[in-house]
């Protein structure tokens, strides 16, 4: 519009806080989803209806091997009785965890020891990439095996699996033969690499390794979600039988991916929620703009007037120059909303649905603001005194 050439610079001011706005509201909330589908990805991982049962003062991320205290509480006969007496239940498994140096030859590296039965890997749900799964002679002859994980192969294979398999590892002094060597899964939602582990079968890391008949936790996979409170207070109820006391705990993943959830919607909402100020500080801009475009065209409203140019002509007039700034700004917001998403969702490398909805309501958004903060300019402009304007001419 002609009434914008002249004043370039000050129009792009104006529109320049509706493009960081609806930019910026729209990345947001694709950054949002971007790490809410992470999480997703992470309960696939998890098994989120999973029970623990760990001693009582042990923390919740149990798999972390430096723990300080004893918790001597929980034994593998604990993990039968549930498997025996408790309905609807799909898997049991009860682990150990500690911190070891795997050696092979000069390479060495600090890793996680974990102690596991068959279940473990269904509900781990770890696949085995190469060689072969536990085996039951594996657990009930004490068998020095183990399985490593990516992290480990790298760092002592440099990724060679076919040479892994079949080598003697020393984890700290003991010698256990590599069978396996376990799938990519990278870290999980608690921060935890599960690549840099190693698994050994239960028996031979409580007996041989430790020397010791407790674990630290016990996992529980029920057969469906609907039965996961049922079954918790059930395991509840046969270890305080069993114990005597209330030295266990027993916690539910779907608490703490909850909590996940709800803290990264929060931040989210709050990015959002700042980012959308921006539009309002566009808004402003608009006002700013227009009132001094009011007051540099006094003479050319006083000329309209007098020629026929009603009080409603010149109010449409600001009132339409504001709407083409909204759009304006609102159009190249969106566009670099959609550029700057697309970007975010290459760098994340996370597919998601783009999120069209936001993006079309910033977009009126925009354009709501930037009319209605030309209200005010264009009704002062339309309230101008044609014989002051004209004396001003």
């Amino acid at each position: 519009m002609k009434q914008f050439r002249g004043r370039v610079f000050r129009s792009v001011l104006a529109v320049l806080g509706l493009v960081v706005g609806v930019a910026s509201v729209m990345g947001m909330t694709t950054l949002g989803r971007i790490q809410e589908q992470k999480l997703y990805k992470e309960m696939e991982k998890m098994s989120v209806n999973t029970i623990m049962v760990v001693p009582l003062n042990i923390p919740p991320i149990v798999f972390r091997p430096k723990i300080s205290g004893s918790y001597e509480t929980l034994t593998p006969q604990d993990a039968r009785a549930i498997r025996d007496h408790i309905l609807h239940v799909r898997h049991v498994t009860a682990s150990e965890y500690k911190m070891v140096t795997a050696k092979m030859g000069a390479d060495t590296t600090k890793t996680t020891l974990a102690g596991v039965d068959g279940s473990y890997f269904a509900v781990k749900h770890l696949q085995v990439a190469y060689g072969r799964p536990p085996q039951p002679g594996d657990l009930t002859r004490l068998r020095k095996v183990c399985w490593i994980g990516q992290a480990v192969l790298d760092n002592i294979f440099k990724g060679r699996a076919s040479q892994a398999i079949g080598q003697v590892v020393y984890l700290n002094r003991f010698p256990f033969r590599i069978v396996g060597v376990l799938e990519r899964k990278g870290v999980d939602a608690t921060g935890t690499n599960r690549d840099d582990m190693v698994l050994i079968p239960l028996s031979t890391l409580l007996r041989i390794v430790l020397d010791q008949t407790f674990v630290r936790v016990i996992y529980v996979e029920p057969d469906s979600a609907q039965v996961v409170s049922t079954v918790k207070q059930n395991v509840k109820d046969l270890l305080l039988r069993r114990h005597g006391k209330r030295d266990f705990a027993v916690r539910v993943m779907t608490s703490y991916i909850e909590r996940k959830l709800k803290t990264g919607r929060m931040i989210a909402l709050s990015t959002t929620a700042v980012a959308g100020i921006s539009l309002l500080v566009g808004g402003i801009g608009i006002l700013a703009v227009m009132l001094i475009s009011g007051r540099e065209r006094v003479p050319e409203i006083g000329i309209k007037r007098a020629v026929g140019a009603r009080k409603r002509d010149v109010f449409l007039e600001f009132l339409y120059e504001s709407l083409f700034l909204g759009v304006l700004g609102g159009t190249l917001g969106w566009l670099c909303g959609v550029l700057l998403s697309y970007f975010l969702v290459f760098e994340q490398k996370i597919p998601i649905h783009f999120p069209w909805r936001i993006g079309v309501g910033t977009f009126i958004f925009a354009v709501v603001v930037a009319t209605l903060f030309g209200l005010y300019p264009a009704w002062r402009a339309s309230r101008l005194d044609v014989i002051r304007a004209l004396y001003d001419e």
